[in-house]
């Protein structure tokens, strides 16, 4: 495990499990999944075919902050993904931001006939 130097990352980045041991803190994303929302560039890149930079880290690592990952996502109701046409992530210099840009795609088309459905009904399968 990365020993992240700077302080506050420390506490942003890693909890200590239950084995005394810090490990990088992805319960926050678990937890939006167990709620029912959808990684949209996780489901993109898998169920989709999509590509693999669709789940590129989103913070460069480096010694104070730790290595790269990625900690910035978009997320969904599984209803709202058949309008997703892409997502990918733009570097961003690290004069201008420490984190990169999550830029998702929506077909506007789709998008309003989900928004338009009564109570939310899911497209028919295609």
């Amino acid at each position: 495990m990365y020993e992240i130097q700077d302080q506050p990352h420390r506490l942003h980045r890693t909890y200590v499990a239950p084995d005394g041991q810090r490990r990088m803190d992805t319960r926050p994303d678990e937890a939006l999944r167990t709620a029912g929302l959808e990684d949209v560039a996780r489901y993109w890149a898998s169920a989709s075919g999509g590509s693999s930079a669709a789940v590129s880290r989103t913070v460069d690592g480096c010694v104070t902050h730790g290595p790269d990952a990625r900690v910035d996502c978009i997320y969904a109701t599984e209803n709202l993904l058949p309008a997703v046409l892409d997502v990918d992530v733009i570097a961003v210099p690290l004069t201008e931001s420490d984190h990169h840009i999550v830029r998702m795609v929506l077909d506007g088309e789709v998008l309003t006939d989900i928004l338009t459905r009564p109570n939310g009904a899911k497209l028919p399968a295609t």
